[in-house]
């Protein structure tokens, strides 16, 4: 995604851009059971501290942790690692 698209219903007239200069880079890991069953998702977070994730008061957080989101870390030697690994999947 680009600094100047977002994603809304087409036709909307007016799009919500929140902190549109504060954007954070992540991954998101959707993986599946073989019989197809979906576990739960994974958000690698760009940083190496905690600081680095959604507050823990941030609209939605509750929401999306009882869906079984997982917010972790990528805490790499690469300092703008924001990829799933070993430890984030262990997790």
């Amino acid at each position: 995604m680009s600094k100047n698209m977002t994603y809304e219903t087409w036709g909307t007239k007016q799009v919500k851009i929140a902190g549109r200069d504060k954007k954070q880079a992540y991954t998101l890991c959707v993986t599946s059971t073989p019989s197809g069953r979906i576990l739960s998702f994974q958000l690698v977070w760009l940083g190496k501290t905690h600081a680095s994730l959604p507050s823990a008061i941030a609209e939605g957080i509750n929401e999306a942790r009882s869906f079984g989101f997982v917010f972790s870390v990528a805490n790499t030697q690469k300092k703008m690692s924001h990829y799933s690994t070993l430890k984030t999947i262990k997790e």
